[in-house]
Formats: structure tokens, C-alpha cells, sequence
């Protein structure tokens, strides 16, 4: 759910949220065409962006966009990363603001396939330190941060 994000990162800065509202845009696509898993008919829905926003008084502070397309060319007018790569983009608006692109894949990889890998790998890598760790609830901020066997090297 992605409330529970706002929240996961609003508690992370020790921020005080009163809010948490959605928002969504859908994008209709004029043109049927095929996707692996089914046919996409015209005038419906190929594209959406949602909006989640974590409030603290009257002012956003934590938001996060998802925009999820069924092909790269649906809603040409969302936000896209660099030459239509599938992944993440996350900005911190302050001084100095930072941007950055997550690339998931390349262009010969199924971007959910990407994904899928990029989130088993986080918790096949999370295994030892919870064998390690109390019983109970642990989630990243309860746990040492995780890297995979031999992926942090020395300098």
C-alpha cells in the first residue's frame, strides 16, 4: 500500500504526518494493440499516474508518483526517465535539491522482470541478518543494511 510508504519514510525523518491523501490520472489510449498478457482495446485505460502525499499541517511533505504505462508509447505527456528507461526516478526538493534515476534493466530486459529480480534479491539477501536479528517485526530501519555476498568490497 502506498500509505504505508509515505508513512515508512515520513517516520524515517522523525516527520509527524496529520495526512495522507491519493490522487490519480488516467491516460486512454486511442488505439487497440497487443501486450504478452492480453489485448489493450481502444478507449481504455494504458496508462496511470497516481499521486500519494503525506501532509504535516497544509503543506506536502512526502510524496510519491507512480506512473505505469502498458507500453512506452502510452501518455507521452507523464514524466519519463532518460530514453524511455523502466525504473525510478527520486527527488529531494531542498538545498541543494538531488535527482536521481534508477535504471531497471536494459533495453533487451523486461523491466517487470528487473523488478521482480531487484526485490527477491533484497530479501534473499536479508536472510542471514534475520537469522541473526531478535524474534519479532523487522524491516530497514530494525535491520543492518543489506548487501549481497561479496557486493561490498574495501577501498
Amino acid at each position: 500500500e502506498a500509505a504505508t510508504a509515505i508513512r515508512m519514510v515520513a517516520d524515517n525523518l522523525a516527520m509527524k504526518l496529520d495526512s495522507i491523501t491519493g490522487h490519480a490520472e488516467y491516460w486512454i489510449t486511442p488505439e487497440a494493440f497487443a501486450i504478452p498478457a492480453f489485448k489493450v482495446e481502444a478507449g481504455t485505460v494504458a496508462a496511470l499516474k497516481v499521486r500519494i502525499s503525506g501532509f504535516a499541517g497544509a503543506a506536502p511533505r512526502v510524496i510519491q508518483d507512480r506512473i505505469m504505462r502498458l507500453r512506452a508509447e502510452a501518455a507521452p505527456e507523464f514524466p519519463t526517465l532518460r530514453n524511455g528507461a523502466l525504473g525510478y526516478r527520486v527527488i529531494i526538493e531542498g538545498a541543494p535539491t538531488i535527482q536521481t534515476d534508477i535504471v531497471l534493466g536494459d533495453s533487451a530486459q523486461n523491466g517487470v522482470v528487473a523488478t521482480q529480480l531487484a526485490t527477491a534479491a533484497i530479501a534473499v539477501n536479508s536472510v542471514p541478518a534475520l537469522c541473526r536479528a531478535s524474534p519479532g517485526f523487522h524491516t530497514f530501519r530494525t535491520l543492518p543494511m543489506i548487501f549481497g555476498d561479496g557486493a561490498a568490497c574495501a577501498v
